[in-house]
Formats: C-alpha cells, structure tokens, sequence
C-alpha cells in the first residue's frame, strides 16, 4: 500500500499561511500526527497535483475544484498517509475538520466543506 491521500475542499477568511500554520495545532488535537497537510487555493490544485496524480484524476478534480469554487470553498487541504487507505485518509482529515470548531481559526470565521477520496473503483467521492 502506499500514500493514501484526500482532500478537504473548505472556506476560511484567513490567510492561507494562518491556516496552514493551524495545521499542527489541529492535528494534536485530533490526534493524527502522522497526517500530512498542504493548504493550497482551491484553483491552483490542478497545477499543484499535475505531476503527482493521473489525466483522468486530473479530469475528475477539476469537476470538484469548479464546483468547490462555485461554493465559495477558497482552500483544499491535501492530506497524505503513507500505508493507509485513501478512505482512512479522508475519514482522519474529516476528523481534523471537527476540530476547527475549537481553534483559533474558528474565531475568525466558521470553517466549513467537503472531503473526497478515490475510492477502491478508481472514482472520485464525498466522504
């Protein structure tokens, strides 16, 4: 098994670098050390992942980063896992998700959005 990887389409008002530095905070908190996390504007994903994932996966992300936009979700939060599924991965950044409810960037704005994982069909889902 290798990388297991999964990404949380949400909004926040913050900086990207305020959310990213939040990162390990939340990760305490939850308790997913060994989670991986990279805060990237939700239109420059595709360019991001270009060399890391197929055409076809490119394809299928740039369905969610259009509808991502059209919802007002400005960051994706790409988790990685090494030896985990791409489910388990998305269930754990789920997990981190619910603990922004008690963080700082919280009071700066709700956070709030969907996660997805390819699933073991080669599909891309909602959690």
């Amino acid at each position: 098994m290798g990388k297991g990887r999964a990404y949380g389409f949400v909004h926040c008002d913050a900086l990207k670098e305020e959310v990213q530095r939040e990162m390990p905070a939340l990760k305490e908190a939850g308790k997913i050390p060994n989670l991986e996390i990279i805060v990237i504007d939700t239109l420059d994903l595709l360019r991001f992942e270009r060399d890391e994932v197929s055409r076809k996966d490119i394809e299928s992300l740039a369905y969610f980063i259009e509808s991502a936009n059209d919802n007002d979700l400005n960051y994706v939060l790409r988790a990685t896992i090494s030896e985990q599924s791409n489910k388990e991965v998305a269930r754990k950044l789920s997990h981190l998700l619910m603990q922004t409810s008690q963080s700082y960037l919280n009071r700066l704005s709700e956070i709030w959005g969907n996660v997805i994982y390819k699933n073991e069909n080669g599909i891309f889902c909602f959690l």
